[in-house]
C-alpha cells in the first residue's frame, strides 16, 4: 500500500480499496478501508460480512463523499430519463459527476 500511495501522491490519482474481504484487518497499525481516499466493502453471500446483497463506501474525502450520495440515487434517475451504456444506465451521469 504504501508504493501505492506514493504513486498515486505522484500522479494525482485517487487510491479505492475493495476492502469487501478486509473488514478488521489492518496493515501497518491502520484499519484496512482506512488507506485510499475511498474504500468499498461489499455485503454479498460470500464476504466477511454478508447481507444477501448490498455493500459500502467509505471515504475522509468530502468530494468523494458527495459524488457518492449522488450515485447512490442516480442511476434508477437516469434509467427513466433515457441513459443507456453503462452499468445501471449511468453513462450520463459518470461523464458529469465521476
Amino acid at each position: 500500500m504504501d508504493r501505492i500511495r506514493k504513486i498515486s501522491a505522484e500522479h494525482g490519482v485517487k487510491v479505492v480499496e475493495d476492502a469487501a474481504q478486509a473488514c478488521g484487518g489492518s496493515y501497518k497499525g491502520r484499519k484496512l478501508g482506512s488507506i485510499g481516499d475511498v474504500a468499498a466493502f461489499s455485503f454479498q453471500l460470500n464476504k466477511v460480512i454478508t447481507a444477501g446483497e448490498g455493500g459500502a463506501v467509505t471515504t475522509n474525502d468530502e468530494d468523494a463523499y458527495i459524488k457518492a450520495a449522488v450515485f447512490h440515487d442516480a442511476p434508477f434517475y437516469l434509467r427513466f430519463r433515457g441513459a443507456r451504456g453503462s452499468i445501471l444506465g449511468s453513462t450520463r451521469f459518470q461523464r458529469q459527476y465521476c
